[in-house]
């Protein structure tokens, strides 16, 4: 977690417990108080406690800097995931609005992501919870929900259900995750377009190919991206040069658009041919 602010709510219990596995699991000691509690300081990043949602506190990367002078490449958050299926489950994703704000942030506003990091913590989940043989599905999700940061940030949560957010094992998983991810990552970096909620044939990619992914767009927003949001985007998507479409989710009328628009700002449409092995 070098140079990462890792962020945990006291209002979420997947978050507390995350934090609680993490602090035992880790090394750290507690370096400055931030809004009268602890900063964690250890493994070249430091864990902040805040005492409200995180969904709905904007620019909490200011704050802290503001308060206590520390400044990080990439913020991650612990959190719980909510389904109503009830599904196990732990998942990463960047964060921002497609369109309204209901779950924090700003109407059509996304956050800079952390492609490697974020890619990085798909596969660490994905590797451990098979060592532990939990029984929890690991993908992505799209980009979706607030709050609204100027840093680099991604999510990463427990599923699904109010039991779930309390085990000790998938938190266990979830916390030396985040110990060992790091804000860079190897190979192109890319955004993703197509699919449902819980990108998987992103996911898929992701695993078996030595690539980095930064925002990803699922099927039911496209009809309703326009020129200025899809302009606007480009902003946050860090140094991704590639797009990859999951195709078969995708209507032709999406797909024929959102080719000619990436590829009119010089952005090269891949297929998993043509990305490279780990």
């Amino acid at each position: 977690m070098r140079d990462m602010l890792v962020i945990c709510s006291e209002k979420d219990p997947a978050s507390v417990n995350i934090r609680d596995r993490m602090l035992e699991l880790g090394a750290f000691q507690e370096s400055t108080t931030f809004e009268g509690r602890p900063v964690h300081e250890g493994h070249e990043g430091h864990i902040v406690t805040i005492g409200e949602e995180s969904l709905f506190r904007n620019n909490v990367d200011a704050e802290v800097f503001k308060a206590t002078g520390i400044k990080h490449k990439s913020v991650v958050y612990l959190s719980r995931h909510s389904s109503k299926t009830g599904h196990q489950s732990l998942t990463v994703h960047p964060i921002g609005n497609f369109s309204h704000a209901r779950y924090g942030g700003f109407f059509r506003q996304l956050v800079h992501c952390c492609p490697g990091g974020m890619t990085r913590a798909v596969r660490l989940l994905n590797e451990m919870a098979k060592e532990e043989e939990l029984p929890h599905a690991v993908s992505f999700e799209v980009t979706h929900h607030g709050p609204y940061l100027n840093t680099p940030t991604f999510f990463i949560e427990i599923g699904s259900d109010a039991e779930a957010w309390e085990e000790r094992r998938p938190a266990e998983v979830v916390a030396r995750t985040v110990l060992e991810v790091e804000p860079e990552g190897n190979g192109p970096v890319l955004i993703g377009v197509g699919g449902g909620h819980y990108a998987p044939r992103h996911t898929d990619v992701a695993l078996k190919k030595a690539v980095c992914y930064s925002h990803m767009i699922p099927s039911h927003a496209i009809p309703g991206l326009g020129q200025q949001m899809l302009e606007g985007m480009l902003d946050y998507v860090c140094e991704a040069r590639m797009v990859y479409f999951h195709r078969k989710a995708m209507a032709k009328e999406d797909l024929r658009r959102m080719t000619e628009f990436f590829e009119s700002r010089g952005m090269q449409v891949v297929r998993e041919r043509d990305l490279p092995d780990p």
